[in-house]
């Protein structure tokens, strides 16, 4: 329903893997970028003018400063999202008065919770800026409250979650094809194992 590419590091090589997905995957499916604050504010400008061709449906965090974000977005022939510069309301409210992002980039885990991040996906919307719900890679308890705010907000856009660690899955959710579905939307539930691995042990 979505794929994102990390990008940042080789940019022919870059461009080579964007054109190859967008060539396998057609022309309807998204596909986005996260540059992980990698590229200076020249070299994200440029970038993204060769990105675009493609289709590209936006970049994240081209640049690490709120102050490039805001000036690459000027320049930007794609869509900006603002992902490790929204930590918290106070942060939110620098992106939007910076008119730095087009959309911004919301993990539970990081801002404090599902409620905190549906307070800052309502804020975000009142001033006509969407908003992804992913999380950080971690665990299965992040990811089942990743997926929560998503229906609550009826956002309008995919949120790439993934489930990186197979082995590590709880019961709230389950993804046929790609597509995270809730068992009971609102609740968790995950299970904790109770067992100690001998790196736990109580002392």
């Amino acid at each position: 329903h979505a794929v994102k590419l990390k990008v940042g590091q080789n940019l022919d090589r870059d461009l080579e893997r964007a054109h190859a997905v967008r060539d396998r995957l057609g022309p309807d499916t998204p596909i986005r970028l996260d540059a992980n604050g990698s590229w200076t504010i020249p070299d994200a400008i440029q970038a993204l003018e060769r990105f675009a061709p493609i289709g590209i449906e936006f970049v994240e965090q081209p640049v690490a400063s709120l102050e490039g974000l805001a000036k690459v977005r000027a320049h930007s022939p794609i869509a900006i999202a603002a992902d490790e510069s929204v930590r918290d309301a106070a942060s939110l409210d620098a992106v939007i008065d910076a008119k730095a992002a087009d959309l911004v980039v919301l993990k539970p885990a990081f801002l404090g919770g599902i409620i905190a991040s549906q307070r800052l996906a309502s804020r975000a919307r009142s001033k006509s800026i969407d908003s992804i719900v992913t999380h950080a890679l971690s665990n299965a308890v992040e990811r089942a409250g990743a997926l929560n705010p998503p229906p609550a907000l009826k956002l309008g856009r995919p949120n790439v979650l993934g489930h990186p660690f197979q082995h590590d899955r709880d019961s709230s959710y389950r993804i046929p094809f790609g597509l995270a579905h809730l068992m009971q939307p609102g609740r968790h539930g995950v299970s904790p194992s109770t067992t100690q691995t001998p790196s736990h042990r109580r002392v």
